[in-house]
């Protein structure tokens, strides 16, 4: 399909080697057809080595940037991460965030037919896994994926920051994103190197949607 050379997920990774490896075999059973370019900013001596990443029936490329002790320029990696991906779109998850390939390249359809959208997403599925015996039988769901949203759509930006704050602010982060509109995103947030989770995510946000 020609959408998903297209791709990139933006794999952000720090010190959970057990996560990352749930991630990959995940990645691995599921047969994620994209490319993957882990950005790791932790300070675990072998991480390549751990993650088995030589042995990944995986298209990955792997970084290492520098370690920081706190949260002091923690979207650096992710604007140095950018610069070096040359997709089109590029999906950001963290090693506990699991995805779904179809649901990517849906995404991506649509972003092709819709020049003037940044990005797109479906909604983020949170909960827990029913299981019996190892077999997987159900989801229970809380929280957003329990919502449903629509689209913000307004030409004129600060009406599209109205719509954001009246749907429940809608995270956009876990979402396919144009490159080169995140580029710009990354750059204002390493630049003015925000500490705080919380209030980087929604600056995120508010400067995606404009």
């Amino acid at each position: 399909m020609k959408n998903i050379s297209n791709i990139t997920i933006l794999l952000t990774i720090f010190n959970r080697i057990d996560r990352t490896n749930k991630w990959l075999d995940f990645a691995e059973q599921s047969k994620i057809p994209f490319k993957i370019f882990i950005s790791d900013g932790g300070n675990i001596p072998d991480t390549k080595k751990k993650l088995k990443l030589k042995k990944r029936k995986l298209n990955i490329t792997y970084n290492k940037f520098k370690y920081y002790k706190n949260y002091n320029f923690f979207y650096e990696k992710f604007y140095k991460s950018v610069k070096k991906i040359d997709t089109k779109y590029i999906f950001i998850a963290d090693d506990d965030d699991y995805i779904i390939s179809n649901s990517i390249t849906k995404s991506a359809r649509f972003l092709d037919k819709n020049k003037h959208y940044s990005c797109a997403k479906g909604i983020n599925c949170l909960g827990e896994l029913i299981r019996n015996n190892n077999k997987v039988l159900g989801l229970i769901l809380r929280g957003e994926s329990k919502k449903k949203y629509k689209s913000i759509s307004s030409n004129i930006p600060e009406l599209r920051l109205i719509e954001y704050y009246k749907k429940n602010h809608l995270s956009v982060y876990n979402g396919l994103h144009r490159r080169d509109s995140l580029l710009k995103t990354f750059k204002i947030l390493k630049s003015k190197n925000f500490f705080n989770l919380f209030v980087t995510e929604l600056i995120f946000c508010l400067s995606v949607i404009y």
